[in-house]
């Protein structure tokens, strides 16, 4: 089953986004996001625990805003995201 890493640091997290996106977030991106308590940023990890992709959002209340969700080019179309 499918699972998140919900500890990701901010230089995995890029390295997953360049793989996801063509206008890719860097890992300052995201240690600026992570600064903010209430943003999120978690990595997919497959099955066999590799790498398939990333989530991050902010939540606010009852409330929460999607940044960026991805999965690896090579795992899409499995359910994963």
């Amino acid at each position: 089953m499918p699972s998140l890493q919900t500890d990701a640091n901010p230089a995995l997290l890029a390295a997953v986004d360049a793989q996801c996106f063509v206008e890719a977030w860097d890992a300052a991106a995201y240690a600026r996001l992570r600064a903010n308590p209430a943003v999120q940023a978690w990595l997919l990890r497959s099955d066999d625990g590799t790498l398939a992709g990333l989530l991050c959002f902010q939540r606010v209340e009852d409330e929460a805003e999607l940044y960026r969700i991805g999965v690896l080019p090579a795992l899409r179309g499995r359910g994963l995201g």
